[in-house]
């Protein structure tokens, strides 16, 4: 499945190609809070869609997934494909300086 990433100096979202956020709003999705995010939408054990104020920190995350998040190598984001959701996060901080948008006024708190 896969993802893209939206990371500003605020906040983040991870957002799966197959979420729809009409489908969001009508409640379509599991919208249990598994992994202490903002918002989450689950379908059984594969996050569509996570949204968080704050800075991206894909160690907690990665731990907090541990048991809850699919151990399959499903997930995909830029030009890899096949990771478990621990690499993926991996994948999006080791290009984090690539992505961020940095809201103007703010400093850079990925540089």
């Amino acid at each position: 499945m896969k993802y893209e990433i939206s990371l500003n100096s605020r906040e983040w979202e991870l957002v799966a190609e197959t979420f729809d956020f009409r489908k969001f709003h009508r409640k379509f999705y599991e919208m249990t809070n598994r992994l202490g995010t903002y918002r989450e939408a689950w379908q059984g054990n594969i996050p569509l869609y996570l949204h968080d104020v704050g800075i991206f920190v894909p160690d907690y995350l990665s731990k907090k997934a541990q048991g809850i998040v699919t151990p399959d190598s499903i997930f995909a984001i830029f030009d890899k494909e096949k990771l478990t959701f621990a690499e993926m996060l991996q994948e999006i901080w080791k290009r984090r300086i690539e992505i961020v948008k940095v809201t103007e006024g703010d400093d850079n708190p990925y540089a």
